[in-house]
């Protein structure tokens, strides 16, 4: 009876839309909008990879790669030959005979290790209070020590292996199966070591006395991870991707670079794929021009635009089945969340410290040094929030409008009305390319906020937009670079402080000053054809893939707007999430075209 009503209901709101005069004038005038957009300019500029692709396929270069036959004569001896030497190595032989018996231990001696650890770490403690007299100073030792021990007492009493453990675990079945392939893995259960553990954790115990406990488990945790992520550098990716608005530009450079260098050597192994396009030939160009500028002592600056455009490289070719993709989509969700909690928590924090709720509201920036910043990640976040949650349950999506209304309204609250409209416009585009309408997105992206906040009364200001400080960031950064115009001034910040250039609040512009016209143009054309790859060969309305290519193409679309009026380079929040959503776009955009058979596969594998 109930599904009877409910169709009776969706029938009668059916006819109601065909029937309508008004609904089915705009309807039509969506269509014709829609076949206008196919036919423009725009149309080349973010789906025209193909047309790119096969001017390269046709290129003179690529016909002589392919006379001289460098992938029979070049790429594949060196692939084997350097296969053979990792296979032959003795490092590379007690490398996995190490990572074989690590996993096939029981749980029970991680346990008896961990137990050790804590017992050393409080026969430590003890020491301290009764030999150095400053064992006040060491109480919070004591109560990690005790924390270790209860967390890991119960693993005492089992009898798994490790991988068994992992592989009838939630936790990893959830998040980490996609990324860590532990079928891979043939091996025997090497039983208990328990012996090994007590004394390895005697070990790390004792060496409590001389550094901290935490600095001794970041340095076992960060060991765990480098063997992991150089078994499968998707991990590294998904890692940086949930962690980056939490650690400092230097941890993510390292994180970043790592998982790259993990990439490299399994390509040199035959191990995965690097995706040859218009778009990824100029990134790795711009890769090399960015890696010498560090070796040179670009510094910080320089190591950072080299492990974002490394990351555009990982992300477009690690990245090649839907589970990985809604996996990426997922950790930077939970990143998202984890923002939005914190953001959450010194709003009643202050409130709680004798500060009005109000004024607690608006100082309030999360783990970020301003409210822009927030604010900017955010905005590129939301698409990829409505992505993740369009068949979760009823009120996730709800819960999304409401997140962006929160956005918008904390925008203007703070005077970043520039930002609120991007806001509107990320949605638009997102719904837009979702839905294969116009008006519908449009009214839900920037009709509704407008009146929500026109019926809140609340005075709309543009002081947030600093139009003089873009306008002289431009004009500074531009004198500058007429001074250095080939080479540029260097990325290093000695350079740019002999230079006088602060903040160009351009990234493009940023470039040219530091890296000549060369990198400039090297820059603009590796952004032009990877913005080529976010909308190419879309699958059918209301497919996870066409979801997947609408976020990521929403979000880079706002990371280039906001490259117009910020050095991305110096804001790593926004520079990571442009290029990871042109990598994933290309990614996308990469299984699509291969998918339908749209391209010669000789052009994409190499």
């Amino acid at each position: 009876m109930k599904t009877k009503n409910k169709t009776k209901g969706n029938g009668y709101w059916r006819r109601l839309k065909n029937e309508s005069l008004i609904l089915s004038c705009l309807g039509g005038l969506s269509s014709g909008l829609i076949s206008f957009l196919k036919l423009s300019i725009l149309s080349f500029f973010f789906s025209g990879s193909i047309g790119a692709d096969e001017l390269l396929l046709k290129s003179a270069s690529h016909e002589s790669l392919k006379k001289f036959g460098y992938k029979k004569n070049v790429s594949l001896p060196l692939k084997t030959a350097f296969s053979r030497f990792l296979e032959t190595s003795p490092v590379v032989a007690a490398y996995r005979r190490f990572v074989n018996r690590a996993v096939y231990t029981s749980v029970s001696s991680y346990g008896a290790f961990f137990v050790t650890f804590g017992v050393y770490i409080g026969l430590v403690y003890f020491v301290k209070l009764f030999a150095f007299k400053d064992g006040t100073e060491s109480i919070p030792s004591l109560i990690n020590g005790c924390i270790i021990i209860i967390t890991a007492f119960p693993l005492l009493f089992s009898k798994k292996t490790l991988i068994n453990f992992l592989e009838k675990s939630v936790f990893f079945r959830s998040s980490l199966k996609h990324c860590i392939p532990l079928e891979t893995y043939n091996g025997k259960s090497k039983g208990a070591a328990v012996g090994t553990a007590f004394i390895l954790g005697s070990i790390f115990g004792a060496l409590s006395f001389f550094w901290e406990e935490t600095s001794i488990l970041a340095f076992l945790a960060a060991t765990v991870l480098a063997l992991t992520i150089n078994f499968s550098p998707e991990l590294g990716l998904c890692v940086s991707a949930v962690s980056f608005p939490f650690i400092s530009k230097l941890y993510t450079v390292v994180l970043i670079s790592f998982t790259f260098g993990c990439y490299v050597i399994k390509v040199l192994r035959g191990k995965r794929n690097f995706h040859v396009n218009a778009g990824s030939i100029f990134v790795l160009l711009l890769l090399i021009c960015f890696g010498f500028a560090a070796l040179k002592g670009g510094g910080l600056n320089a190591a950072f635009a080299f492990s974002m455009t490394a990351l555009y490289i990982l992300a477009a070719n690690l990245l090649t089945t839907e589970k990985l993709m809604k996996k990426c989509i997922q950790t930077l969700c939970i990143g998202l969340g984890g923002v939005v909690l914190v953001f959450v928590f010194e709003v009643f924090w202050g409130a709680y410290r004798e500060l009005s709720l109000w004024d607690s509201l608006f100082g309030s920036t999360s783990v970020f040094g301003d409210s822009g910043t927030l604010i900017r990640y955010c905005i590129m976040l939301l698409p990829f929030q409505f992505c993740k949650t369009e068949h979760s349950v009823l009120i996730s999506r709800p819960l999304c409008y409401v997140l962006t209304l929160a956005c918008i309204g904390y925008a203007v609250f703070t005077g970043h009305v520039f930002l609120a409209m991007v806001a509107a416009m990320v949605i638009t585009v997102y719904l837009a390319v979702v839905r294969r309408e116009i008006f519908r997105p449009l009214l839900m992206g920037v009709g509704m906020p407008v009146l929500a906040l026109y019926l809140c009364g609340i005075p709309i200001t543009f002081g947030g937009l600093g139009v003089y400080n873009v306008v002289s960031g431009w004009s500074n950064a531009i004198s500058v670079s007429s001074s250095y115009p080939m080479l540029g001034v260097g990325m290093s910040q000695s350079s740019l402080n002999l230079a006088d250039l602060d903040n160009s609040c351009n990234m493009f512009l940023q470039t040219l000053t530091e890296c000549g016209i060369t990198g400039f143009l090297i820059l603009l054309f590796a952004v032009v054809f990877s913005t080529q790859r976010l909308y190419s060969s879309l699958p059918k309305k209301g497919s996870e893939d066409r979801r997947i290519a609408a976020a990521a193409g929403a979000c880079a679309i706002a990371g280039l707007v906001f490259a117009m009026g910020y050095n991305l380079w110096q804001n790593g929040t926004q520079c990571y999430m442009l290029w990871l959503s042109l990598g994933m776009a290309s990614a996308a955009c990469h299984t699509r075209i291969h998918e339908k058979g749209e391209t010669n596969d000789e052009l994409y594998k190499q």
